[in-house]
């Protein structure tokens, strides 16, 4: 008797032991997007590009047909007042994006194929003849916007950065954030997009960077004059990496950071990054 008494406690302790590893591994739950700020502005960024495996394209595959409609309803309910979208099919993509949103929605497609765009809403949105040097050949796009809850323009720049090469990824990102720097009046920046970029790298062996010390030099150089405002907000793509950045100027201060789970369709391999901002306090 005494020893199945011994049996059956040690088979209550395993099983609480069992219980409390369960629990301690068990992810914290997504911090919550909520309401917007009504003195802010609500940024999105999102590839909402696939892998390209059915078709065994290098350069992964631009948003399907299918999927515009989630990704639509997917960005209606975010919100947002700015979004960036990368890896669309070409302008029209964008442009019908933009109407199954809203009539109030803005949209602004970077000049070649495969182009990023930006959508802007409660406000205007115009671009500019200003494009950095390097990368030419990706998109890039330099615009202002005018975010009525904001209440001020912003000047923004967005870019896909090479997936492959870290020193078209330094020209390139070096290019837009000097860009952003020449602008003449002193409105807030914003630098957005896929950057390519990972800068986690310790103990990583599944980086598919050609040389990861450059890229960490690009870093440094981009977080200068701008704050990195997704640094503790998780990964944006799969597996694990964090490539999809929204860069901030300090007139503008950082209030929410949420990877949004649970919207990807098909092949796709990126979450949107959701970033609220206000302006900041004067010191």
């Amino acid at each position: 008797m005494r020893e199945a008494r011994v049996e059956f406690v040690l088979f209550v302790v395993a099983a609480l032991c069992a219980l409390g590893a369960r629990a301690l591994a068990r992810p914290e739950a997504a911090p919550s997007l909520g309401a917007p700020l009504a003195d802010g502005m609500r940024i999105v960024v999102w590839n909402v590009g696939g892998t390209g495996a059915a078709a065994r394209s290098a350069e992964g595959a631009a948003l399907h047909a299918d999927h515009v409609a989630a990704v639509a309803d997917g960005l209606r309910g975010f919100d947002f007042d700015l979004a960036c979208l990368v890896e669309l099919q070409d302008a029209a993509q964008a442009r019908a994006l933009a109407q199954l949103i809203g009539a109030d929605v803005r949209v602004l497609p970077s000049p070649g194929d495969r182009p990023l765009a930006l959508l802007a809403r409660r406000g205007r949105l115009s671009g500019t003849r200003a494009l950095p040097r390097g990368g030419a050949k990706r998109p890039t796009m330099v615009a202002r916007v005018r975010s009525d809850r904001l209440g001020r323009d912003v000047v923004v720049g967005a870019l896909h950065a090479s997936p492959w090469s870290a020193t078209e990824r330094n020209a390139h990102l070096g290019g837009l954030v000097d860009a952003l720097a020449r602008t003449a009046d002193d409105a807030p920046r914003l630098a957005l997009g896929d950057f390519n970029l990972e800068v986690q790298t310790e103990g990583r062996q599944d980086l598919f960077t050609d040389d990861a010390h450059l890229d960490l030099e690009t870093y440094g150089y981009v977080t200068r004059a701008l704050v990195d405002c997704g640094r503790a907000a998780g990964a944006t793509a799969t597996p694990d990496r964090r490539l999809d950045y929204v860069l901030a100027s300090e007139a503008l201060a950082v209030a929410k950071v949420v990877v949004v789970r649970g919207r990807r369709r098909g092949d796709m391999d990126h979450d949107p990054l959701v970033v609220d901002v206000r302006l900041a306090r004067s010191r």
